[in-house]
């Protein structure tokens, strides 16, 4: 397993063992943006070089919150501590490089990104190769796409204009979302790697399965809400609960075809967690109340 401990200059990167009877520390080093991959014995972060530039912003970030100084005239995004904080997160975007480790010999190697400026969100496939959101060099720095780092040359999934947040990929496919037009919703896309073809819902919360033939989300129909389960390979969608209970964050075992979401029935207000097979099989519900 791995974690994050510190913020901006001072954070680190903390690889654990926790195979045997104790937890056992393997590594700590300075870095970001950690993912391990599921297929081999490796993972990837963010090398971020500390530049001048954006070691001056952090030292105007530190100035300022020493003096008590927030946003808006106080503390929001918008005042000067918000709009320093985003100066940190571009400087930090620009000068980082990604990195993957060899968990059992400690040997790095970088990963080139020619082309791509502002890079983000490092996330791996289903299949095991590592994908990347990032702008590309002189483009729209408010539009990213997913790319996928293989080959030595980044080949972009994804296409279009805004920011795209990776949900997951296999060796046929690719999904990602984007901002909905309404609050807390957003268009999910599903892209077949072979011909580009994509096809969008309407959603949230959505989670692929471990093995990556499946997707979940949350959808709606009427005031019903809904939980939808795509067979990727197919593209056939099933419907495997609704009502008026509001549903959330649908999560699957590591044996795909079972998956579990979390419901808050209006006239209790208790969440629980509940289970079923997926919709090409059948099996009792299993509920367990959250505490």
């Amino acid at each position: 397993m791995g974690f994050t401990t510190g913020t901006g200059a001072e954070r680190r990167l903390h690889l654990v063992d926790v195979s045997g009877a104790a937890p056992r520390e393997l590594a700590s080093f300075a870095g970001a943006g950690l993912a391990l991959s599921p297929v081999r014995n490796e993972a990837a972060y963010f090398a971020v070089e500390e530049t001048d530039a954006l070691k001056a912003a952090r030292a105007r970030l530190d100035s300022l919150q020493r003096a008590g100084v927030g946003g808006g005239g106080g503390g929001g995004f918008g005042g000067p501590a918000g709009q320093l904080n985003a100066e940190i997160a571009r400087q930090e975007a620009a000068a980082s490089r990604v990195r993957v480790r060899d968990l059992g010999t400690g040997q790095e190697r970088d990963v080139p990104t020619p082309g791509l400026a502002g890079l983000s969100a490092l996330r791996y496939g289903r299949d095991g190769n590592l994908y990347v959101s990032s702008s590309v060099a002189g483009g729209d720095p408010n539009t990213t796409n997913i790319y996928a780092l293989a080959g030595g040359t980044p080949k972009a999934v994804s296409d279009g204009a805004g920011t795209k947040n990776f949900i997951g990929a296999s060796a046929t496919h690719v999904v990602y979302a984007t901002a909905g037009t309404t609050a807390n919703w957003l268009n999910i896309y599903v892209r077949t790697m072979a011909t580009g073809a994509t096809t969008n819902f309407a959603g949230r919360n959505p989670a692929m399965s471990g093995d990556g033939s499946l997707l979940a989300f949350v959808g709606a129909i009427g005031t019903d809400t809904t939980l939808n389960v795509i067979t990727l390979a197919t593209g056939a969608a099933a419907i495997v609960k609704q009502g008026p209970a509001a549903l959330a964050t649908p999560r699957f075992r590591p044996m795909a075809s079972w998956w579990r979401f979390r419901a808050c029935p209006a006239r209790t207000g208790r969440s629980t967690w509940s289970g079923s097979m997926a919709p090409t099989r059948t099996a009792s519900p299993v509920t367990r109340r959250m505490t």
